[in-house]
């Protein structure tokens, strides 16, 4: 489903845009993302923190969409809102390019997995997941400041 179709059906609604809570959802995918990367450096991904670095790093990409999302003046009123900000980035921020755009829903669905189903998350899967999560900092971070909010 398209972002617009999910605005349309009333799951978001337009608001005065926040630069107080998009500011502290950039910053919280920064100090996630620091946080990754000591947890990586102290004790490596290993097969029993996977599933962990991989759950804070998809958390990092919802930071980031509801950054923008914020930014842009909107706020999700669904119950699918994961589903919501994939589109949004999908539909209104090509600066991420279609492949990161479905690494995105492709790790919604994972984490979906991981955390309600116990499915396992492999240490490669981990270890692309912060590279992915490093990429959607840098571009939202990049975005947010272009705004000048």
């Amino acid at each position: 489903m398209r972002f617009d179709d999910y605005l349309g059906r009333g799951d978001v609604e337009k608001v005065a845009k926040d630069p107080g809570i998009s500011r502290a959802l950039i910053e919280d995918a920064e100090n996630r993302l620091s946080f990754v990367r000591s947890v990586i450096d102290a004790v490596k991904i290993k097969d029993g923190n996977a599933r962990y670095i991989f759950e804070n790093n998809y958390d990092i990409l919802r930071s980031c969409a509801g950054c923008l999302l914020k930014a842009d003046g909107y706020n999700t009123k669904a119950a699918n809102t994961h589903e919501i900000a994939v589109a949004f980035i999908k539909d209104k921020y090509r600066d991420f390019g279609e492949p990161l755009a479905e690494e995105f829903n492709r790790y919604r669905r994972m984490r979906n997995e991981s955390k309600y189903r116990a499915y396992y998350v492999s240490k490669e899967i981990a270890a692309e997941s912060v590279k992915v999560a490093e990429e959607y900092v840098r571009i939202t971070r990049l975005i947010f400041n272009s705004k000048r909010l």
